[in-house]
């Protein structure tokens, strides 16, 4: 208690003076880690405008010395508008959506590919600070470390059912596949908590909003469960096809979806009720996804088979706008909360684009470069792994150590550090492409892309081979 004592009277000693001066003179990650350092740092931290304005002031500079004035210019309108009563807020994301920006649109790309999953097909992928999560086809959800590429949890369906759609937070993880919902808890047992089912219907998409859950089915119908209840609170029936994509916007309690049968719609997520239908089968193609955009923006925007999107207004239930990014069908849109106003949008052609959220024109799309292709890379063994003495329980056979006795956790250690290290594929650089590729004019090559998800100085995605790329941004 005493050493616990003298470091909060150390913490606290310099006076908050100081220390604003000090923060002051980090870069944007590090006042980040600054402010999760303890409760003080953080309520300083959070609550200075004056301290927020130089960073920005700073940034803006260092930014404008690294990509010239005309391209701060054009990044300036994807960020929040000017007032002349700027709040921390105000201030705070002016400062992160730029930096975002500037990453995204001239920044250097480098690729990390990694056999995530060897064999199968990796449907959904998400991204959460530093750790990316995985669900496959091989009925396994696993955990990541962005930064060794190595998984540090394995979540195992009791089913044979493919993983299709998942969510994760610090205490839990999330995923439906077949006809169940299952959720397991993160400790130490990490165990199945709960399996929520019992309607005999597959299950396409899933959105989570702390206590429920709301998943897209193929009868057409949006069935909500309860965490913490353990059942199905209510069904909408919306659609006469399955549901592809779910989303909540809280601010105005709306639950919008689309469908396979090419409408989107929306209802009131509290009642059920039907609000509005924004498109009707004729007007639409099969609709694969959705995103939904909040932060006082209030948009939705869905991806088709045809390779559009389509961005509609959610408060007054009108097109804002319609835009042909791809030839092939998107598969991924997602856009990052409290970021700038732009998305990401991945497809069937592999080519990763970022969008305009309030035109719709390309801003700038990036692939692996041509003629080369991680999924066709092969798979180095560690020569720590085949040279390595086998422990207790283990027989060396060849290049593989296989496990024939001794503990569960034992075995699973082994086996896990043995995957770890051979999955990592050679680094890859990307380019931007051209006008031409971003449209979707020209034919490539690239992996296919089942899903996406955009980080602030990072992004990763999913492909049908079983591998996790991710994309790592810098000036």
């Amino acid at each position: 208690m005493e050493e616990s004592g003298s470091r909060r009277r150390l913490i606290r000693g310099f006076g908050d003076d100081v220390l604003l001066r000090i923060f002051a003179h980090l870069t944007l990650r590090s006042l980040a880690q600054c402010a999760v350092v303890c409760k003080y740092w953080n309520k300083l931290i959070e609550s200075s405008s004056l301290l927020w304005r130089t960073m920005y002031t700073k940034n803006y500079k260092t930014l404008k010395a690294t990509v010239g004035l005309t391209f701060m210019s054009k990044i300036a309108k994807l960020s929040l508008p000017r007032s002349n009563n700027e709040t921390v807020t105000d201030w705070k994301s002016r400062a992160v959506q730029e930096e975002q920006c500037a990453q995204l649109l001239s920044g250097s790309i480098s690729i990390q590919p990694w056999k995530a999953h060897r064999g199968s097909r990796v449907n959904c992928c998400r991204m959460m600070m530093d750790y990316i999560a995985s669900g496959s086809s091989d009925r396994k959800i696993r955990i990541w470390s962005s930064k060794s590429r190595h998984y540090m949890e394995e979540y195992t369906l009791p089913t044979s059912a493919a993983i299709v759609d998942l969510d994760f937070d610090t205490n839990k993880i999330l995923g439906i596949a077949g006809a169940e919902l299952y959720i397991w808890r993160r400790d130490g047992k990490r165990r199945l908590l709960r399996q929520m089912g019992g309607h005999n219907q597959r299950l396409y998409s899933m959105c989570h909003v702390d206590p429920e859950v709301s998943v897209g089915c193929e009868d057409g119908a949006i069935r909500i469960f309860d965490l913490y209840g353990g059942g199905c609170s209510s069904i909408i029936r919306q659609h006469t096809e399955a549901v592809t994509g779910v989303g909540v916007n809280a601010d105005l309690h709306l639950l919008a979806s689309c469908s396979r049968d090419g409408t989107v719609k929306l209802c009131d997520s509290f009642s059920g009720e039907k609000v509005a239908s924004l498109s009707s089968k004729s007007s639409l193609a099969e609709a694969h996804c959705l995103q939904v955009i909040s932060d006082g923006l209030n948009k939705l925007v869905v991806g088709t088979a045809s390779g559009h999107l389509h961005c509609w207004d959610m408060r007054m239930h009108h097109l804002l706008w319609k835009s042909k990014v791809s030839n092939g069908a998107i598969t991924s849109v997602h856009h990052q909360p409290y970021g700038a106003s732009i998305l990401c949008v991945g497809g069937f052609d592999g080519i990763i684009r970022v969008v305009d959220c309030t035109s719709g024109h390309i801003l700038s799309a990036f692939g692996c470069r041509k003629n080369v292709h991680y999924n066709h890379t092969s798979i180095s063994k560690s020569p720590s792994v085949i040279t390595k003495a086998p422990k207790e329980g283990f027989t060396k056979l060849g290049s593989e150590v296989l496990a024939t006795s001794g503990s569960q956790s034992a075995r699973d250690s082994l086996l896990k550090d043995s995957f770890n290290v051979t999955r990592c594929l050679p680094p890859q650089l990307a380019h931007r492409l051209s006008d031409d590729f971003a449209s979707g004019m020209l034919n490539r090559n690239d992996p296919p892309i089942l899903s996406v998800r955009l980080g602030m100085t990072k992004l990763v995605s999913s492909h049908p081979d079983g591998t996790l790329a991710l994309w790592e941004f810098g000036l």
